[in-house]
């Protein structure tokens, strides 16, 4: 999950939040992110 925004009131919320496949990194950014054995659970 990517978020934009954390709002912290008597509860913690994420704003402005989308679902990023993480093959999309892999392609993508792959100096920032690398696979490992829990993601693939």
């Amino acid at each position: 999950v990517l978020f934009g925004e954390i709002l912290q009131t008597n509860k913690v919320y994420m704003r402005e939040i989308t679902v990023i496949d993480s093959e999309w990194l892999l392609e993508l950014a792959p100096h920032f992110y690398k696979q490992t054995a829990l993601d693939r659970i």
